[in-house]
């Protein structure tokens, strides 16, 4: 018996912007968009729902995860990059985030090692929607929804505000873009408020294979090949 499909909270959003879909880290997700723009720096709004993440905290589970070979940020809020495409974040001292791209597994392979959790390492669900947000004009869309000035350098995660709702935003560092991260519930209102500002701004939806290229080699979802079949 097969695990089921998961579904992006933003799914029905994108409906009528999908150009092609494509399976990614088991989820039916916009790897093409509709019209979307060639230039990186146009102004795009991206789901990346579909990139899982794994959880942790307690007072072992740096070692826990060192002794996985889990590359940590040194300072809390920090990021760390991991091979192939992933990312650890760290949320507090003894509290982190491991998160893949399309490529990667360390999320599913330390969920699978920790199971129910060890003495004084405790895993923790995560079910973040995320957002990715890129072009020049990003910190002109963000200026409208929150307080926090992002076109100050930084490499650091911030929890803030945006649209009135809590999120954990990284601007840009190693990769040119946003990510921001809201829970599930409220992520239908803040795609529709972002989205709204960014085609003010003549900006659009991109699809996730223009953030992350090798999105573009995948098969059609089975789903997304019927409906081009009727």
């Amino acid at each position: 018996m097969t695990d089921p499909m998961r579904t992006s909270p933003l799914s029905q959003q994108l409906e009528g912007q999908a150009a092609r879909l494509a399976v990614v880290q088991e989820m039916n997700t916009v790897v093409e968009a509709r019209n979307e723009a060639e230039s990186s720096a146009a102004l795009t709004l991206c789901d990346a729902s579909a990139l899982p993440r794994f959880g942790i905290c307690g007072p072992r589970a740096a070692r826990w995860l060192t002794d996985q070979a889990v590359a940590l940020p040194r300072a809390v809020l920090g990021t760390q990059a991991l091979p192939p495409d992933g990312l650890c974040l760290r949320t507090g001292e003894a509290e982190f985030i491991v998160e893949d791209g399309p490529e990667g597994s360390a999320a599913s392979d330390l969920a699978r090692a920790l199971g129910c959790g060890l003495d004084g390492v405790y895993p923790v669900l995560r079910q973040d929607a995320q957002i990715l947000l890129r072009g020049e004009q990003a910190c002109d869309v963000l200026a409208q929804v929150c307080a926090v000035n992002f076109r100050a350098p930084g490499e650091r995660l911030v929890f803030t505000r945006l649209a009135g709702v809590s999120c954990a935003v990284l601007p840009p560092a190693s990769q040119p873009w946003f990510r921001i991260w809201i829970d599930a519930t409220h992520a239908v209102y803040l795609w529709q408020t972002l989205l709204q500002i960014v085609r003010e701004l003549d900006g659009g939806v991109s699809g996730l294979a223009s953030f992350f290229p090798r999105c573009s080699h995948r098969s059609k979802s089975p789903a997304h090949t019927k409906e081009q079949t009727k």
